[in-house]
């Protein structure tokens, strides 16, 4: 069940971002998931070397879900991203 949750909540975020910020924030929330339920519930080593990494990558998430969709044009509203720059001019005969 919780796979099935995880794939919606990747797919519902793919609408607003990049594929491959998306997809590392993915994996680093999956990450930091389980190696806190290592250290809590497995009883594995709980270090400050393991703690800071962990920091690290929590930081790396919250830094690429800041950065969001700059420069990541919206291709949905307009239906192809050479239609995001603007109209294009017609030939006339």
């Amino acid at each position: 069940m919780c796979a099935v949750i995880s794939f919606v909540l990747l797919t519902l975020a793919l609408r607003d971002l990049p594929v491959g910020t998306t997809y590392a924030i993915w994996t680093g929330i999956g990450a930091v998931g389980t190696a806190v339920v290592g250290m809590i519930w497995l009883k594995d080593p709980t270090t400050i070397v393991r703690i800071g990494s962990i920091l690290l990558i929590v930081a790396g998430i919250v830094g690429l879900r800041l950065a969001g969709n700059h420069g990541h044009e919206d291709v949905r509203a307009t239906g192809s991203a050479l239609a995001a720059d603007g109209p294009v001019a017609s030939q006339s005969d």
